[in-house]
């Protein structure tokens, strides 16, 4: 956990907390990826049981009957990303205040202006958040792929 802090550390404005930072993305990730994970499962259950005609699901209902249908996919999926889009704009607010953090107090800024390596304002102010977005990309590919498969393997075949 040390290396993890001290490569945010480099990467992160001076007097920013590293712990602080990885919190609160830890924390929004898990609350996410739990909501997430409850809507999707919940509705999907949800249109799963408009295909039987009992509460057990012993009897499936005739795919031929014109008001019976399995929603694609996507339509079932749609809602359990909401969670994703509060994150990337949390991690663009995020690079705006390491931006902005450097215009307050001391004036760091001009500090950072005039530094050698020329990147190192955008390196302090960018890294974290880009970094916060692929790992956010990541795991939306990944649940992604996860309620493909279930959709795939646990909706009946005849209401594919």
């Amino acid at each position: 956990m040390q290396k993890l802090y001290s490569w945010m550390e480099a990467r992160m404005p001076l007097g920013l907390s590293p712990s602080t930072e990885l919190s609160a993305f830890v924390a929004a990730s898990i609350v996410n990826l739990l909501y997430s994970m409850v809507s999707f499962f919940w509705y999907f259950d949800y249109c799963l049981g408009g295909l039987y005609a009992d509460a057990k699901r012993t009897i499936l209902l005739s795919p031929s009957d014109p008001y019976v249908s399995m929603l694609p996919f996507w339509a079932i999926a749609r809602d359990s990303y909401r969670g994703f889009f509060v994150i990337v704009f949390m991690l663009i607010w995020a690079a705006w205040y390491h931006y902005h953090y450097h215009s307050q107090k001391s004036k760091s800024i001009y500090l950072m202006k005039r530094l050698p390596a020329k990147n190192e304002l955008k390196k302090r102010c960018l890294t974290l958040p880009v970094t916060g977005l692929l790992i956010t990309a990541a795991i939306a590919i990944t649940l992604t792929a996860i309620y493909y498969i279930c959709y795939i393997t646990i909706t009946p075949e005849a209401f594919l």
